[in-house]
């Protein structure tokens, strides 16, 4: 019998947190030498590396609570690329979808096709989008409350939340046109000017490129608008990171 997302999600979690640091990678501090990322205090920071599994737990434990407090709405989770990967197979399987994009332009998956070294390809329920993801490399997952539309915590617990896909910044390669432009390949870049997500028109096909997936929108007049949002709406992401896919589960609005 296959396991609830959510269930899925807190058990790796749980599972691993003591394998994982909290850090996001941008380190700041209030006046009581407090991260206001991570929200562990700097004497915590400079004794995780020798702190045992049960201290770890705790801190994984106190963390969602005291981001809550922050007013922030994302947190980084204690899970590996293989974690991942299942709770990406798990979403499909429980009716939840894939989403690639940006610009208020997004292509989603529902059904999963393919499933080969770390890359895994799903197909929209009409049959003209795609979405694959190369889960094969290093990532972070970042779980989201969009609780200014929904009202949920961090707190109140990881299940049925959006997981975001996040690499680190400074990973990111794609080429970046400010204004669109015909590439060697005859594709047409949109010119979005975004360094995490590339948009390209081949024919009626409308293809998205970020540094975790690749999908395409086919015989479609879903095209990016200039003066959307480079993110979903309300999505607020730790400075280092660039969003690179969302796993959606069953019921949750689109982006």
């Amino acid at each position: 019998m296959s396991l609830e997302t959510s269930n899925l999600i807190d058990q790796l979690a749980r599972t691993t947190a003591s394998d994982h640091s909290p850090c996001v990678g941008h380190c700041t501090y209030d006046a009581e030498d407090y991260c206001l990322s991570c929200r562990r205090h700097t004497d915590e920071i400079g004794q995780w590396r020798d702190a045992g599994d049960d201290l770890r737990q705790a801190a994984w434990d106190r963390i969602p609570n005291a981001i809550d407090q922050m007013g922030l709405e994302t947190m980084r989770l204690p899970l590996s690329p293989d974690d991942i990967m299942a709770i990406a197979i798990e979403t499909l399987d429980q009716g939840g979808s894939w989403a690639v994009g940006a610009k208020g332009c997004y292509a989603y998956g529902h059904d999963l096709d393919h499933e080969e070294d770390g890359i895994l390809t799903a197909t929209h329920a009409d049959g003209h989008q795609r979405v694959t993801l190369d889960l094969s490399g290093k990532m972070r997952a970042v779980a989201w409350t969009r609780g200014k539309a929904t009202g949920r915590k961090l707190s109140d617990g990881m299940a049925n939340l959006p997981l975001l896909l996040v690499v680190p910044k400074v990973r990111l390669n794609l080429p970046v046109h400010d204004t669109p432009c015909q590439l060697e390949d005859g594709s047409q870049d949109c010119g979005l000017g975004l360094a995490h997500c590339q948009m390209m028109t081949e024919g009626d096909d409308l293809k998205i490129k970020t540094m975790l997936a690749n999908a395409v929108i086919s015989g479609g007049d879903i095209k990016p608008q200039q003066n959307a949002s480079d993110l979903p709406e309300g999505l607020i992401l730790p400075e280092s990171y660039a969003l690179a896919a969302v796993i959606l589960p069953k019921g949750e609005a689109l982006l």
